[in-house]
C-alpha cells in the first residue's frame, strides 16, 4: 500500500476573448467577493476592465471607459471593503481613480482630482 502521488492541477480556460491566434493579454486578476476583475486588450476596445464569475457566460467587459479602440489602461486594481478601486484614463479628465461594482452603471470615476493635466497621476 503506497500513497498516490499528487496530481497536477488542471488548467481550464474560461473564454477565448480574442478568437484565433490573437491574445487579449489578461492581467491584474483581483478577487472581489468571488468575482474576478482583470484587464484585457481587444483591438476594437483597447485595454479595458473585465470581470468573470468563472464561467464563459459570466466573463465580459465591464465598461468601455475610453470609448472606441483607445485604451483606458486600467491599473492598480484593489479590493477595498468588497468594492473594486482602480485607476483608468478617459478622454475628458485623464487618469483618475475609479470604482466598480461590476456593472456598467456602477463603474464610475470617483472624482476629477487631477484638475491640471500635468499634475501627478494617482497610483496606489
Amino acid at each position: 500500500m503506497g500513497i498516490d502521488p499528487p496530481t497536477a492541477p488542471t488548467k481550464v480556460g474560461l473564454i477565448d476573448i480574442v478568437a484565433g491566434a490573437g491574445a487579449s493579454s489578461p492581467l491584474d486578476f483581483t478577487n472581489v467577493n468571488g468575482t474576478i476583475f482583470f484587464i484585457a486588450n481587444i483591438a476594437s476596445y483597447g485595454r479595458e476592465l473585465w470581470k468573470s464569475d468563472g464561467t464563459s457566460a459570466g466573463t465580459f467587459q465591464v465598461k468601455d471607459i475610453r470609448a472606441g479602440a483607445s485604451s483606458s489602461t486600467p491599473s492598480n486594481l484593489l479590493n477595498v471593503g468588497g468594492r473594486l478601486f482602480f485607476t483608468a484614463t478617459d478622454a475628458s479628465t485623464g487618469t483618475e481613480i475609479w470604482i466598480s461594482d461590476g456593472t456598467l452603471v456602477g463603474t464610475q470615476r470617483i472624482k476629477d482630482i487631477q484638475l491640471a493635466r500635468l499634475a501627478p497621476i494617482p497610483t496606489n
